[in-house]
C-alpha cells in the first residue's frame, strides 16, 4: 500500500468517524449537567427522546460502504485497511446501538 492509498484511508476516516459522532448525537445529551442527569442513560431516562436513530444509522452505515467495498476487492486489500474499517465499523455500533443497549 503506497503513501497516497495510506493518506486517502486515513482522511477518509478521520471524515467518516467526525460524521458518524454527529449523526448519532441526541439533542437531549446537552442537557447532562453531571448533577440530576449524569450521563447519556440519565438523559434518556429522565427525558423524553425522539430517537431518529433509524435514519442516521443508515446514512452512517453508507460512509463505512465505500471501506467495505475497499475491503472486499482483491486489488485494494491491505492489513491497514482492514484494521481501519473494523475500527470504524465499532466506532459505528457503539455511537448508535452500543451506549443505549448499555442502559438496559
Amino acid at each position: 500500500m503506497n503513501f497516497k492509498k495510506i493518506t486517502l484511508t486515513l482522511v477518509y476516516s478521520m471524515f467518516a468517524f467526525t460524521l458518524i459522532a454527529f449523526l448519532s448525537y441526541l439533542k437531549e445529551e446537552e442537557y447532562i449537567d453531571g448533577d440530576e442527569v449524569k450521563n447519556v442513560c440519565d438523559a434518556v431516562r429522565m427525558l423524553q427522546v425522539d430517537d431518529p436513530r433509524a435514519f442516521t444509522a443508515s446514512l452512517g452505515f453508507l460512509l463505512l460502504m465505500p471501506l467495505l467495498i475497499a475491503c472486499l476487492s482483491r486489488k485494494h486489500r491491505h492489513v491497514f485497511l482492514i484494521v481501519v474499517t473494523i475500527a470504524l465499523f465499532f466506532w459505528w455500533i457503539w455511537r448508535f446501538y452500543g451506549r443505549l443497549a448499555v442502559c438496559l
